[in-house]
C-alpha cells in the first residue's frame, strides 16, 4: 500500500469513525431502533487493515495510533451503554418507565415519599413531571444560600415629556381654547421570557449550562438556546402552578457525570 492510498484510507476511517458515533448518539436517544453494528464491523475490518501495514511514516503512525485510542474509547463507552439498556438500568429507559408509572397512578412517584432532588437533561428531552417532583421547599431553602448570579436589571421604560402647545398670536384666540397635545404613551416594558424569566436571565442561564457542559467535556453545538428557552417555557405552567406565589429559578448541577437543570422554588 502506497503512502497516497493509506492516507486515503485513514481519512476514510476517520470520517467512518465520527458517522458511527452519531448513529449511537441517535440509538442512545431512541431515534434509531436497531445498533448500527454493521457500520461498526466495517470500522473495525479498516482499523485492521491499516494496523497490518508497516508504515514508515512517523506523522501517519502517530495519527493512526491517535485514532485508534479515540475508537477503544468510543467502542468502552457504547458497550457500557449497550449493556445498561439490556439490563433495563439504563437512565432514560428508568426515566420512561417513572413516567408511564406516573401517568397510571395518582402522582408522581416520589413527590410525597421524600425522595432526594433529581436534575433533568435539557439538549435532548427534558422530563417536565419528573422535574416538578423534584422541587421541594427544603431543597429551596437551602438553594438560597448558594451562590447565585445578579438578577437581571429591569429597564424602567422612559416616557417623553409632553410639549406644551404654542400659544397663537392675540388676533388668532377664539372662542374656545386650544387643547393640549395628548401626551405619548410609554413604551411597554420588556417582555417576559419562559413563562416568568427575563430574556436576560435566559441568557445567563444559558451561558452557564454551556460552561458546564464545556468544563464536563460534553458536546455544545447541539443546544441552542432557542431549544433551552422552550424546554424551560414548557415546565414553567406547571412549576408556577404546584408552587403559587414562588419565585422559579433553575440550577445547573452535574448528575451521574451529565450536566443537567434543576427548577428550585424559593
Amino acid at each position: 500500500m502506497d503512502l497516497r492510498e493509506y492516507k486515503a484510507k485513514l481519512a476514510d476511517v476517520e470520517v467512518r469513525i465520527k458517522r458511527l458515533r452519531a448513529l449511537y448518539d441517535q440509538y442512545f436517544q431512541g431515534i434509531e431502533r436497531i445498533e448500527p453494528q454493521g457500520q461498526r464491523d466495517a470500522v473495525d475490518r479498516l482499523l485492521a487493515e491499516l494496523g497490518r501495514v508497516q508504515q514508515r511514516n512517523t506523522a501517519l503512525r502517530f495519527r493512526y495510533s491517535q485514532l485508534v485510542q479515540r475508537y477503544r474509547t468510543y467502542t468502552t463507552y457504547w458497550r457500557r451503554i449497550c449493556r445498561q439498556i439490556e439490563e433495563g438500568t439504563y437512565k432514560r429507559d428508568v426515566m420512561r418507565a417513572q413516567r408511564i408509572g406516573a401517568g397510571a397512578g395518582a402522582g408522581t412517584p416520589g413527590a410525597e415519599a421524600g425522595e432526594g432532588p433529581a436534575s433533568y437533561e435539557i439538549d435532548l428531552d427534558l422530563d417536565v413531571d419528573a422535574a416538578l417532583a423534584a422541587v421541594t421547599d427544603a431543597e429551596a431553602d437551602a438553594a438560597r444560600a448558594s451562590m447565585r448570579p445578579p438578577p437581571a436589571r429591569e429597564i424602567t421604560p422612559f416616557a417623553l415629556p409632553t410639549v406644551p402647545p404654542v400659544a397663537p398670536p392675540a388676533a388668532a384666540y377664539s372662542a374656545s381654547p386650544p387643547r393640549p397635545a395628548p401626551p405619548r404613551p410609554a413604551p411597554p416594558p420588556p417582555a417576559a421570557a419562559s413563562g416568568g424569566i427575563q430574556d436576560a436571565q435566559m441568557q445567563q442561564l444559558y451561558a452557564r449550562y454551556i460552561a458546564a457542559r464545556r468544563q464536563n467535556h460534553e458536546r455544545v453545538d447541539n443546544v441552542k438556546l432557542e431549544s433551552l428557552a422552550r424546554s424551560v417555557e414548557k415546565m414553567m405552567p406547571k412549576l408556577q402552578k404546584k408552587h403559587a406565589g414562588k419565585k422559579i429559578d433553575f440550577e445547573v448541577v452535574v448528575r451521574d457525570g451529565r450536566v443537567a437543570l434543576k427548577p428550585v422554588a424559593k
